[in-house]
């Protein structure tokens, strides 16, 4: 009798709305101050392979410099990154409003919704940017990587995007390869969404967690 090889699990850490890498140094590395994961016992965070994934073309050099930073280490740490990609809930080009006048703030601001604060600001200051970005269809990018074998936390901070994608992502049953989830709620701009929109995205939070996913809300510098 030929005996099963057990699956071997993957540690994964998907950072959507990475900005400059810096949430990634903040999971690796937490300092004072920082989002404090609270991963299982005996789970360490160089056991992880990242996923960084960045709408705003102005962080581009800052992730090939972490990605090659984290390369060096060691052991070494796999960091995939997706430059000049957003989260949605196709896989299409998209139009992608940039923050261009939060440079002290990360340019924190950049939306897929044009009505974002920071993104009329820009438009105000005649320094709007609207860029061509590719849309990643979040269930699809975890149904295809990942099983339920693997161990994936995903922090989710991508300016409003979570009251579009995470009912996509409970409609579609991906969230089951979610263990361990940190969503930061952009409330002030649901009165922009059409009617309804807080109401789906409740129902999709609150049955996440009671399909048993590890869901909090959280809130980062970015």
């Amino acid at each position: 009798m030929v005996q099963e090889t057990p699956p071997s699990t993957r540690y994964a850490y998907i950072d959507l709305g990475a900005n400059n890498g810096g949430t990634l140094k903040s999971f690796m590395n937490p300092g004072p101050g920082d989002l404090n994961y609270t991963l299982p016992e005996g789970i360490e965070p160089s056991m992880f392979e990242a996923f960084l994934f960045e709408g705003n073309p102005v962080f581009n050099r800052d992730l090939i410099s972490v990605k090659t930073k984290y390369s060096r280490r060691t052991p070494p740490i796999h960091v995939n990154i997706y430059p000049e990609h957003v989260i949605w809930t196709k896989s299409e080009i998209v139009e992608f409003h940039l923050d261009t006048v939060n440079q002290h703030d990360s340019y924190w601001g950049s939306s897929m919704y044009k009505f974002h604060r920071d993104v009329e600001t820009s438009e105000k200051k005649g320094k709007g940017v609207d860029h061509r970005a590719y849309g990643v269809d979040l269930s699809n990018f975890l149904m295809t990587e990942f099983t339920e074998d693997d161990y994936v936390v995903v922090k989710m901070d991508i300016e409003g995007s979570e009251f579009d994608i995470l009912p996509d992502l409970y409609y579609k049953q991906a969230h089951h390869l979610i263990d361990l989830f940190y969503v930061e709620e952009h409330k002030w701009m649901l009165p922009k969404f059409d009617e309804g929109t807080e109401m789906k995205y409740t129902q999709a939070f609150n049955s996440i967690k009671e399909d048993g996913v590890d869901i909090r809300n959280m809130h980062t510098a970015t």
